[in-house]
């Protein structure tokens, strides 16, 4: 038997309660279960990479929603030799089951036991289960927390906790202000290299949108950081964080449009929108070049340099230069500064928009209410 729990990268299903696994003896099936939840199993053919490649049906219905468009990635494999056990009650019911795992392998694995015994509780039988467990406790078997694939996620290192990094990151707000930036871009940069490689390997499309995400905060920080970083440094990567932004575009675009093609057609007649399926497929069918043309230039040399001088300037922000005036200054009140400055752009630029508003104006107004959100979101910690 071989098992594989899968997950989304951000781990949308153990978030959720929930856990899948791949199952492959002679056939392959999938398994949901959790806490409080109700089992499901599903025959597949082959392993899905997304909830949408299932079949309509009430597991697909039951997944889809958490996964939300992720790719189901594997976290941990494990394979083993099962014996299966049944106890049963009188009526002939199964009350528990116990499940020998013998020959436990798993890729890199330290530490392994070489063998372990899974006791499942069955519905309305809760008796039955515990009373197998004391019986192996009597034994002097050692209890492991969780069971198979668990022990092999340990062994392995694997993380089944999922990458969901925030842009919030705890700070000392008595600190020096270069201090408290530079923890901040630390953070956000984290959260970029994260989701840097399932971007170039276009895994889904979160990840680009994520990388995006990361890239706008690290731009609207060190726009925020005019007197506290080194002007120099600032100007420089202020430039190559826009270029990073800039050729991340048309591949975002492009995912956007296929993603959110039914949201857009909604309100046309059905005849209309059946008219504009040819669109879809031209958007559809420029994507793989457009991320090709993406992947190309995150793995290219103006990338690599970018990303390596950044963090050799980031480990050291007062070498590349004089810090601002308020370098020194208490963070919390460079930060408020900050925060109330952007706060009246915001409100001045709202409290003028009328019927006549010309669009691009609204379009500011956006991106003045985005550099309010970074402030709160990236300093929330101070």
């Amino acid at each position: 038997m071989t098992r594989v729990r899968l997950d989304t990268f951000d781990g949308r299903l153990r978030a959720a309660g929930l856990r899948l696994e791949l199952r492959q003896a002679d056939d392959l099936e999938l398994i949901l279960a959790g806490r409080g939840a109700v089992r499901a199993q599903l025959p597949v053919t082959e392993p899905p990479r997304l909830a949408a490649d299932l079949p309509a049906g009430p597991f697909r219905a039951r997944l889809a929603p958490i996964v939300d468009g992720r790719a189901l990635l594997p976290l941990v494999t494990a394979a083993s030799r099962e014996t299966l056990a049944i106890r049963r009650d009188a009526t002939g019911a199964a009350v528990v089951t116990a499940t020998v795992h013998e020959g436990v392998d798993v890729v890199d694995g330290r530490g392994l036991p070489g063998w372990t015994i899974e006791v499942d509780e069955l519905a309305g039988y809760p008796k039955s289960a515990r009373r197998v467990r004391d019986l192996l406790d009597g034994l002097g078997l050692r209890r492991l927390d969780g069971d198979t694939l668990d022990v092999a996620a340990v062994a392995t290192g694997a993380a089944t906790a999922g990458c969901a990094r925030s842009p919030t990151v705890a700070l000392d707000r008595d600190a020096p202000a270069l201090a408290g930036y530079q923890a901040v871009l630390a953070n956000l940069t984290e959260g970029m290299a994260a989701n840097w490689q399932g971007t170039v390997d276009d895994v889904d499309p979160d990840f680009l949108h994520d990388l995006r995400v990361a890239v706008r905060r690290i731009r609207s920080v060190l726009a925020q950081g005019k007197r506290v970083l080194p002007a120099e440094p600032r100007r420089r990567f202020g430039e190559g964080f826009r270029w990073l932004g800039h050729i991340t575009g048309r591949a975002r675009d492009l995912d956007v449009y296929v993603i959110e093609w039914d949201r857009y057609v909604a309100p046309l007649p059905a005849d209309v929108a059946a008219a504009l399926g040819p669109v879809l497929d031209h958007l559809g069918g420029a994507r793989p070049a457009a991320h090709a043309s993406l992947a190309a230039e995150l793995e290219g040399s103006r990338s690599r340099r970018l990303l390596a001088e950044w963090r050799v300037w980031l480990s050291d922000p007062s070498g590349g230069g004089s810090p601002g005036s308020e370098a020194s200054r208490a963070l919390h009140e460079v930060v408020a500064d900050r925060i109330a400055r952007a706060q009246r752009r915001v409100l001045d630029a709202g409290r003028a928009i009328g019927d006549d508003t010309p669009v691009e104006h609204l379009h500011e107004l956006r991106k003045d209410a985005k550099r309010l959100r970074y402030l709160l979101e990236c300093f929330g910690g101070s």
